[in-house]
């Protein structure tokens, strides 16, 4: 993953999936809320985890949803799509120096 360059990932549509900085604190998180997530995040860790709706004995989660996550001095540019996996854990790696 390299920051602003858009990256597609994987999530688990039913459980808490967990994003770490590794080069520093999580600044902020920004994502449209209409899209059927919710996202927390302290210190160098985010949670996401999505909403579903329940329709007669169908279950309707949301589509791909796009966030970008301040992570240190860089920005990561998720793509983020639900599937029926297991929760997922993943790191957004340090930026790369410019000489």
């Amino acid at each position: 993953m390299t920051p602003e360059i858009p990256a597609a990932v994987r999530l688990s549509a039913q459980d808490i999936n967990r994003v770490t900085c590794q080069s520093g604190e999580i600044r902020d998180v920004v994502y449209s809320k209409e899209k059927g997530m919710t996202v927390t995040f302290a210190g160098k860790d985010a949670y996401i985890k999505y909403k579903y709706i329940k329709k007669s004995d169908k279950t309707i989660y949301p589509t791909v949803t796009e966030m970008y996550i301040v992570c240190g001095e860089a920005t990561y540019n998720l793509i983020a799509v639900p599937e029926s996996i297991p929760q997922k854990q993943f790191s957004c790696p340090p930026a790369i120096e410019k000489k």
